[in-house]
């Protein structure tokens, strides 16, 4: 009985395992899709409107100014996103982290916010909870820093925390955050330059005033309108991130609320 037992515990493990591993790598399909938008836009923007010839523009000149600049832009959006995504937050200081025995008299004390509030005098932590007790990661086992969140799809507590985005798989904070605002510019930019370079052809494909292929011409206007809405999205966000930054504050100390300064 005792070897069935034990057999079946391990497979419920190594189903548990293999669980988290299918979600682990559904959690791609957000950032999955992002490439994909981005890689679709580029072929029609570059191949349709601009190299395939069915949208002539008066001169090569134009064409290449067009590309020239679409490209600077595109490989700049696409740096800053995949460092958004490939970023790794840094460890939480070691002065944070509770040493053995301070976990022993935290497991030991009837009030454990008595002994967090004394390791807590020598941390450079100002803010608290909203009913004023020391904010401690009971999963990480440390102190949080201000600002510091733990995040559970990362697993792990984030430095100055802004919030989890399924867009880059990852969580936004200290070490990244300077990407994911440089993304979020570049890609306005990039819409922006769609939307002014690419109308007059948007245009003459609503028209039907050059030859075009049917479904290439459905394509343009589609593209055209998503890069539209694309822009308008990405420069409210950039716009509502610079408030952020102008006001020193984050998107979860904005809305998470309970936090007081000690």
């Amino acid at each position: 009985l005792g070897v069935h037992h034990t057999m079946a515990i391990r497979c419920s493990h190594s189903g548990g395992a293999l669980c988290w591993s299918v979600i682990r790598v559904l959690y791609w399909i957000p950032v999955l899709f992002a490439f994909m938008i981005i890689l679709w836009g580029y072929y029609v923007y570059a191949y349709v409107l601009n190299i395939s010839g069915q949208f002539p523009k008066g001169s090569p000149l134009i064409n290449v100014l067009f590309l020239a600049v679409g490209h600077c832009l595109l490989f700049l959006q696409i740096a800053s996103y995949v460092r958004t995504i490939a970023t790794k937050h840094k460890d939480i200081p070691d002065e944070f982290a509770l040493s053995n025995e301070q976990l022993q008299q935290l497991e030991e004390a009837e009030d454990s916010q008595t002994v967090l509030i004394e390791i807590a005098k020598t941390l450079p932590v100002r803010t608290r909870t909203i009913s004023g007790t020391v904010r401690y990661c009971t999963i990480c086992e440390h102190i949080k820093p201000d600002r510091c969140h733990h995040c559970s799809m990362c697993k792990r507590c984030v430095l100055k925390m802004d919030h989890h985005c399924p867009w880059v798989n990852n969580c936004v904070g200290f070490s990244n955050y300077k990407y994911f605002v440089l993304f979020l510019f570049y890609t306005f930019l990039l819409a922006l330059w769609f939307c002014i370079t690419g109308l007059y052809d948007v245009i003459r494909a609503i028209k039907g005033t050059v030859e075009v292929d049917p479904t290439e011409r459905v394509m343009v206007i589609f593209c055209y309108f998503l890069c539209v809405l694309f822009g308008f999205s990405t420069s409210t966000l950039f716009g509502y991130h610079m408030y952020l930054v102008l006001s020193n504050k984050t998107t979860l100390g904005r809305f998470i609320g309970g936090l007081a300064v000690g």
